[in-house]
């Protein structure tokens, strides 16, 4: 594989000891110092500097943050409970989708896009994804709050839906969720 990379360097006429600046994820398959990919050009260059993505370390830096906190971390946690609940059943996402539609019909003078009013499952890697759930939730919290009210009333879910449904119904009129969904 080495041999078929610096072939392909050597056909692009890119020599290798002018490649001195190396930079991506602190994972070990790249960042490595004995087998990743900054020990294998470190072989052919050994000026080749090996400094970690300042996007990448940033990234670890707001999910150490995030995860250091306990009501972030709940809260973080009651988004995708949120999106779990609803996408796992399509009898439960058709139940949102009518509700939404619904909310859609009322907020007329409003440019909303659909897609912006269902829930998202939230992303370790990319914290726009969380972004986007946080707003779905903010923008969406009646509906989905109106949905798994309806939910958890109706006569027609077994009771371990209901019981979920009732826990989530209890977390959506806590304060604290409203003041970190406004937040």
């Amino acid at each position: 594989m080495e041999k078929c990379v610096l072939d392909m360097l050597s056909e692009l006429k890119v020599d290798i000891k002018n490649c001195r600046g190396q930079s991506y994820d602190n994972a070990s398959n790249m960042a490595g110092l004995y087998t990743g990919l900054q020990a294998r050009i470190k072989k052919h260059n050994d000026l080749a500097l090996f400094v970690p993505c300042a996007a990448h370390s940033l990234n670890l830096v707001g999910a150490a943050a995030a995860e250091s906190c306990y009501m972030a971390t709940e809260y973080f946690m009651f988004v995708q409970q949120i999106f779990n609940f609803f996408s796992s059943s399509t009898n439960r996402w058709n139940i949102l989708k009518t509700n939404v539609n619904e909310d859609l019909t009322v907020r007329q003078g409003e440019i909303i896009i659909f897609n912006q009013l269902i829930p998202k499952s939230l992303s370790n890697t990319r914290w726009s994804a969380r972004a986007d759930a946080c707003k779905a939730l903010s923008v969406s919290y009646n509906t989905f709050r109106k949905s798994v009210e309806e939910i958890a009333h109706s006569k027609n879910e077994k009771p371990s839906v209901k019981a979920e449904a009732m826990g989530l119904l209890g977390k959506f009129n806590s304060l604290e969720t409203g003041i970190l969904t406004s937040f």
